[in-house]
């Protein structure tokens, strides 16, 4: 698991790199050669002891990290069900607490935001929204701009899933404000 999120910060990176000087997202070969080995340590590397408390964290991230490369993936116009690692992901955090999994830092807040943007299920969308304007407020976060150094301290590219996160924030913003 350390290897395969060592690997996903590195391809991160390049990818920031080369969406510097080229249009990436044409390039499926590049996609493939380095997107997909990363997927598949990840994919494989699924704990028996998915919701034990010392592996609660591991699991989220691994869960996260998968959304994220689905993300990237689709970016490369390849899909990949997301929606039993979105359930997967949803119950970790619903038991987030009995796990003794902080609530405060950023990969919690990267690992809802990937998955409320990820989901098309609208009652799961809907809890992802309420999860989200409570860690939000308990993080005393009160801008996009803010929640965005959050993701950015994690792992993030510029406009990944971007009309998805614009949408979920409006969301978040009207139960905040509204």
């Amino acid at each position: 698991m350390v290897n395969a999120m060592k690997n996903l910060y590195a391809i991160n990176h390049l990818i920031v790199s080369e969406l510097q000087t080229r249009d990436l997202w044409d390039d499926g070969v590049f996609g493939g050669l380095h997107v997909l080995p990363i997927l598949h340590e990840l994919l494989s590397s699924e704990s028996n002891s998915t919701f034990v408390s010392a592996f609660g964290r591991q699991e989220m991230c691994r869960l996260g990290a998968i959304l994220y490369l689905a993300a990237i993936r689709q970016r490369f116009r390849i899909n990949l069900v997301r929606g039993v690692y979105i359930s997967r992901l949803k119950t970790l955090i619903a038991t987030a607490d009995e796990l003794g999994i902080d609530q405060h830092g950023p990969l919690f807040l990267w690992c809802l935001l990937i998955a409320g943007a990820s989901t098309k299920i609208s009652e799961e969308r809907e809890w992802f929204i309420a999860k989200l304007v409570e860690i939000i407020t308990r993080m005393g976060l009160c801008s996009w701009e803010r929640v965005l150094t959050v993701l950015k301290e994690v792992l993030w590219i510029d406009r990944l899933l971007e009309v998805e996160l614009h949408r979920l924030w409006e969301s978040v913003y009207f139960h905040l404000n509204g």
